[in-house]
Formats: C-alpha cells, sequence, structure tokens
C-alpha cells in the first residue's frame, strides 16, 4: 500500500482537469475530435465534482491512517495531497482562469 496513499489525492486532481475538458479552446481539427467527448463531460460535471472531493477525502483518510502507523513521516503524500486540494479548489471555483492558463500553456 506504499504508493496506493497519492493514488487517489492524484486521482482527484485529474477528476477536476477532466471536467475543464469542455472549456478549452482547441484548434479545429482537435475540437472536432473532441466534441463529443466536451458534451459528454459537460453533461456530468457534477458528478466530476463529486468524485473530485470524495477521492480527496479518500486520500485525507489514507494519508493520516499512513502517517498513524508508519514510526517515520513521509512528506512526498502530504505534498502531493496539498498540491491536489489546491488543484481541485481552483477548478471548481476559478474553472474559467484554470482553463485560460491551460490553454496559454498547451501548444
Amino acid at each position: 500500500m506504499r504508493g496506493l496513499d497519492s493514488l487517489a489525492s492524484g486521482g482527484a486532481a485529474a477528476s477536476a482537469l477532466t471536467m475543464l475538458v469542455c472549456c478549452l479552446p482547441v484548434g479545429f481539427a482537435a475540437g472536432s475530435a473532441l466534441a463529443s467527448v466536451s458534451l459528454v463531460v459537460g453533461e456530468h460535471r457534477g458528478w466530476f465534482v463529486v468524485a473530485s472531493f470524495a477521492l480527496l477525502a479518500l486520500g485525507f483518510v489514507q494519508l493520516r491512517r499512513g502517517q498513524r502507523a508508519c514510526a517515520r513521516k513521509r512528506t512526498l503524500p502530504a505534498v502531493v495531497f496539498l498540491l491536489s486540494t489546491t488543484v481541485v479548489l481552483l477548478v471548481v471555483f476559478f474553472p474559467q482562469v484554470v482553463a485560460s492558463l491551460m490553454a496559454d500553456w498547451l501548444p
């Protein structure tokens, strides 16, 4: 269970970023290829938010359980959880800002 403590936190961030697929401005070819995906993702955006928070809760439980069980404190799972929480909160509260930043950084 060594690598699983960061898996739920990373899944939460990935789920939160998945709901932005419909908001990203992409080229015509990529846009036509992703049109059906963005429609499905747009319809189920609420479920992605619920899944993000559920995965964050699971990651928090795993992080606390791992810290209680181990004598040596590891910082990597805590850093991954903190970054994932930041990504989820930014995507939920500022989706257009995150989408425009992603559009600027992607080629």
